[in-house]
Order: C-alpha cells, then structure tokens, then sequence
C-alpha cells in the first residue's frame, strides 16, 4: 500500500510542473551566480538592481511556464473528465439495452434467451464505445436487415397458411436468431423422430411471429426509431 502511494504522487501533474519550476530557478540563479558572483556580496547599489532585474525576469518566464503548464494540465483534467462521462454514459445505455432484452425475453415467457448481448449492441450502435459515445440512436441500416429477415419469414408462412415446409421455416427463422443472438436450437440426436413431430406441430397450429415482432418493435423504440416501425407489426403486436 506505501510503495503504491508512493507511485501515485508520480502521476500528479501539479507536483511535475512545480518541480520543473524549481528546477528551472535553481539552474538559473547557479548561472548568474557561476559568471557574477566571484567578488562575493556586492556593496554597489547597481548590481543589485541588476540582479533584481535578473530575478525579475526569472520570475517572469517561471509564471509564463507556469500558466502555459496550468492550462495544458486543466485540458487533460478536462478531457479526462470528459472521458470518463463517456465511459459511464455508454455502461449507464448498455445496462439499459440488455435491461430492455431481459424484458422482452420475460415477456416472451423465456421460451428463448439472447445469446450475445454485447454483439448485438454492437450491432446496432457501433458507434458508442468507452471512449466514443456519439449517440444513442441506433443503426439504422442494421435494423432494416432484421426487418427484411422477418418480412421474408412473415411473407413465407402467409403465403404458405397450413402447408409450411419445416426446412424452408427453419431456415427464414435461423437466419433472424443468427441476427439476434439467439441460440439456434440443437436438435435431438433422433432427428428423424424429431422433424416428424415438428412437422405436425406446425400442420395443427401456425408458428406465431409475435416474438420477432415484439424483437422489432422494442430494439427499434430503444434505437430511436420508432417511427420506421412498420404498421402491421404493429397491428400483429395488438392482435396478439
């Protein structure tokens, strides 16, 4: 605990700048006293005034230092502080986007889990960093690809009704969980088995798009851009 102590008043700028203040004085007056000082005190008046000037000007270059120094510290001193407003602005909105992903996972009955939280903010706001928090308003571009994915698996399965090919629904569907993060199921070892269940599962009751609904609707809403929610996600979410 010392020796880190004694480590820290290393990285104080406040100390470096005065020590360089004194050190900057010391070498001067060693100078004036090297070339002007073998005759020892002087009884003239005029050669104090001239060492009063001398020290005059000293002093005057030392304050110059010192306030050039002083601002340089008080602009790092800023900027650090900036830095560090960035840092907790981007926890404080990364907290609240995987706060917002656990409430949709809820409301969803946990029948699925968001893998990847921090590849998915990263996806959509590639811009906010630690050390770089533009704006919290999301990418737009990213969030059409989500949209374009549902629309193709909600235009396969309207168009399809009870008929709905598992391998073509499993692949419009896997392409959205890739995009999201979200696991893709593992299926059984009996994959035979396994595909003649799901087969018939989805030939009594459709698949429901309502999770990749309320997905779109909330990560657009958080991103800002709740306005470029299309209408019948919308009128899907109320039906629901």
């Amino acid at each position: 605990m010392i020796g880190k102590q004694n480590k820290d008043w290393l990285k104080n700028p406040w100390i470096w700048l005065g020590l360089i203040v004194i050190a900057l004085v010391s070498i001067l007056l060693f100078l004036y006293w090297y070339h002007m000082g073998d005759s020892g005190f002087s009884d003239k008046n005029q050669d104090w005034a001239a060492f009063g000037s001398y020290l005059s000007g000293i002093f005057t270059m030392c304050a110059a230092i010192g306030t050039v120094g002083t601002l340089f510290i008080l602009i790092r001193q800023q900027k650090e502080q900036q830095d560090a407003l960035t840092f907790d602005r981007c926890q404080s909105h990364y907290s609240l986007f995987c706060e917002k992903l656990k409430s949709i996972e809820t409301l969803c009955r946990n029948s699925f889990s968001f893998n990847n939280p921090m590849k998915l903010y990263g996806d959509i706001f590639p811009d906010n960093n630690p050390t770089g928090f533009s704006s919290a308003k999301g990418n737009e571009k990213k969030l059409n690809d989500l949209l374009s994915a549902y629309e193709q698996l909600y235009k396969y399965l309207d168009e399809s009704k009870n008929d709905v090919e598992i391998d073509i629904y499993l692949n419009h569907k896997h392409k959205i969980d890739r995009w999201l993060s979200i696991p893709i199921l593992q299926h059984p070892i009996d994959y035979d088995e396994y595909y003649e269940l799901l087969k018939m599962r989805l030939r009594v009751k459709p698949p429901t798009t309502y999770p990749y609904c309320l997905i779109i609707s909330e990560l657009f809403r958080f991103s800002g851009l709740g306005g470029k929610i299309p209408e019948y996600i919308n009128a899907l979410l109320h039906e629901s």
